[in-house]
């Protein structure tokens, strides 16, 4: 990871991959929960709507479907190596805090990652969040 000049906070592919796989689990298996978990602590359909949109566009931003559809297809992905994240960075925040979050509760439950995601998926998701978060304060600070 690291600051691209001026422009937005960038990710290498190995964390790239990670954040794909992790936000792959937190929508396709664990979606319900999230939502209803937020419901519970009074977050409103609005903005839940904002937060699935920001965490979709995170994902735009990522590369994902090069990196599930393709390579599910068996299909070759891109040979890019580094993802810029264009999320505004309050925003970007937001999406990589619920992914922390989301990592962290994985983590601590035991919980299995996707097929084909590595069996420590779920602890090097909470490294990769964290760095990057680090580099959106770093992005943010030098402007």
């Amino acid at each position: 990871m690291g600051e691209n000049g001026n422009g937005p906070p960038t990710i290498g592919r190995d964390d790239r991959d990670l954040l794909v796989d992790l936000m792959a689990y937190r929508y396709f298996v664990t979606s319900d929960l999230r939502i209803m978990r937020e419901l519970d602590h009074g977050v409103g359909d609005e903005e839940s709507a904002t937060r699935f949109r920001d965490d979709l566009a995170l994902m735009s931003d990522l590369g994902w479907l090069p990196r599930w559809c393709l390579g599910q297809l068996g299909l070759p992905e891109s040979e890019k190596e580094e993802f810029e994240i264009w999320l505004p960075p309050d925003r970007l925040r937001a999406a990589v805090g619920r992914a922390l979050a989301d990592a962290r509760e994985a983590v601590a439950a035991g919980a299995s990652p996707l097929e084909g995601s590595p069996a420590d998926l779920f602890d090097r998701a909470v490294q990769a969040c964290e760095a990057l978060l680090a580099d959106i304060d770093r992005t943010e600070e030098s402007r």
